[in-house]
């Protein structure tokens, strides 16, 4: 059963609608439409079991409907997938340990992180030529373009 299909019926039997089921409820969001228009990459996020918020998975699906296939490992969100410009690849913000890297993935291949920013990551897109990602990150002020320093500085 789809999730609007349970709030339909829960709504139709005028049996309250709780904050339970609103938490169990997947959250679709961040579509990314492949450059040639078969296959669409997005993520959804549930509730964590332990009460810990949200983790997110990365799925793709036919643009024309099916079964949609998750393309990671248990331990890693996904947020913000981006298809590369020639469609074999998937960038995204990946959320391991607590800490929001740059990775890319193809279908059916393990997950690469590909940034190791004191910063983290968060946002990312690629270039026109596919050849690299560019990234935002959070940079102290006071470190300028000392990466070490913003190691070790403490967080606010």
């Amino acid at each position: 059963m789809i999730p609007g299909a349970a709030l339909a019926l829960a709504l139709a039997a005028g049996a309250p609608f709780s904050t339970e089921d609103l938490l169990s409820l997947p959250r679709v969001s961040s579509p990314s439409i492949a450059p040639d228009g078969r296959t669409v990459a997005f993520t959804v996020a549930r509730a964590r079991p332990d009460g810990g918020g949200l983790g997110s998975a990365l799925h793709v699906v036919a643009a024309s409907g099916g079964a949609a296939r998750a393309l990671l490992p248990a331990g890693i969100d996904a947020y913000s997938p981006r298809y590369s410009p020639d469609g074999r690849q998937i960038a995204f913000v990946g959320v391991q340990a607590g800490e929001a890297q740059a990775w890319v993935v193809s279908p059916g291949r393990r997950p690469r992180r590909v940034t190791r920013l004191a910063g983290g990551v968060d946002a990312l897109t690629w270039t026109p030529d596919g050849r690299a990602l560019l990234v935002a990150s959070d940079v102290d002020p006071a470190c300028g373009a000392d990466a070490g320093c913003s190691m070790v500085r403490p967080k606010m």
